[in-house]
């Protein structure tokens, strides 16, 4: 089944040649980097508050995502497909680079969600919000999990059939 949904780390350990077989699943293209890695914030892309991944209970939690800890970035030039969603770009030295860091795609039944960062693990630690990078991953798992073409209302009876106006 070609329809798998894929979430993805790439991170300076990543393998160019082997991300470029499953390139077509992913939301961005991948070409070797110019440059060395580097550390750097990120920060959120216009709209992203109404986007499913970053949904909170709290309006003031998408501002923490802000003041996040920097993550290294690696040496790859990623470019976000057409029908791909950059969620939050690179930001070095209070500068927004256009180089996306998260991205999400929707494309027929293919769903995906790349972080191109590597020690993300500093989100978790020192978040100011203790939930932030969970709900992110659990919002995440939710998004990518979700079925396009199933109803959102099911209903289950005891029997197969029913007579009119018998009781369900």
């Amino acid at each position: 089944n070609r329809n798998v949904p894929v979430f993805i780390l790439i991170n300076q350990y990543s393998d160019l040649a082997l991300l470029k077989k499953i390139e077509p699943w992913l939301p961005v293209t991948l070409r070797p980097g110019a440059g060395v890695d580097f550390e750097a914030q990120l920060s959120m892309a216009e709209g992203v508050e109404r986007n499913p991944l970053f949904y909170s209970s709290d309006p003031a939690s998408l501002k923490e995502w802000d003041a996040l800890p920097p993550v290294l970035i690696p040496n790859l030039r990623a470019d976000a497909r057409p029908e791909s969603q950059v969620l939050a770009f690179v930001k070095l030295n209070n500068k927004v680079l256009p180089n996306p860091l998260i991205v999400s795609r929707n494309f027929g039944f293919k769903r995906s969600l790349a972080i191109i960062a590597g020690d993300i693990w500093k989100w978790k630690l020192k978040a100011k919000k203790e939930k932030l990078f969970d709900d992110f991953l659990f919002s995440s798992a939710k998004w990518l999990g979700a079925v396009k073409d199933k109803k959102r209302f099911s209903v289950r009876t005891n029997k197969r059939f029913y007579s009119r106006n018998e009781q369900v």
